[in-house]
């Protein structure tokens, strides 16, 4: 089960099921997909993007 996802023309859909995940998790999740936006791939860049904004987010990705 998906809980969020970036379309090609940045449209980003989240699971509502994702309110029930703790806060670090729903900040982690949204900061995620707001990266796709730039970087549509998972490599370095995209993951700096991330950490840039979001710290901590190897926590609340595990």
């Amino acid at each position: 089960m998906r809980l969020s996802c970036c379309s090609h023309i940045n449209n980003i859909n989240l699971n509502y099921l994702l309110i029930m995940a703790p806060m670090s998790v729903i900040d982690y999740v949204i900061v995620h997909e707001l990266a796709h936006i730039k970087h549509k791939h998972h490599q370095s860049e995209f993951w700096q993007l991330v950490e840039s904004i979001l710290s901590n987010y190897h926590q609340a990705k595990n």
